[in-house]
Order: C-alpha cells, then structure tokens, then sequence
C-alpha cells in the first residue's frame, strides 16, 4: 500500500490542531494528530470519489437534445 507522509513543523501541528477544533465546533485542545490524520484522510476520499463521479458523468454525458419519445 502506498504511504504518504507529512512533515508539519510544531506550530503547523498546532495551528492545524486549533483548526481541526474550530471546524469541527470543538473547544480548542480536543483534537490530536490521530484526529487530524482521519480527517484528512475523509477528505482525500470523497476527493476521489468526486474525480471518479466526474469521470464517469463526463463519459456518459446527459443529452440536450429532444427525448425520442
């Protein structure tokens, strides 16, 4: 399985931390790198399935045209 990796100095750590809490509506402090890791990995999902169901919508185009009735 392919591997990608971050290296985060620690106030981009930090910084991203608070982030993470604000988008998420917590209090500052709740969230860890574990938390931020899972949250960034949901993100790169639906990021793909978004390419994906781009792809196929472009493959299979909707008409225009008048429907044959």
């Amino acid at each position: 399985m392919a591997k990608i990796t971050y290296n985060l100095t620690a106030d981009q750590l930090a910084e991203m931390l608070l982030a993470l809490d604000h988008h998420q509506g917590n209090e500052a402090g709740t969230a860890d790198a574990a938390a931020v890791k899972a949250w960034g990995l949901r993100h790169f999902q639906a990021m793909v399935q978004n390419y994906r169901a781009s792809v196929i919508n472009a493959a299979n185009p909707v008409g225009t045209g008048a429907v044959a009735s």
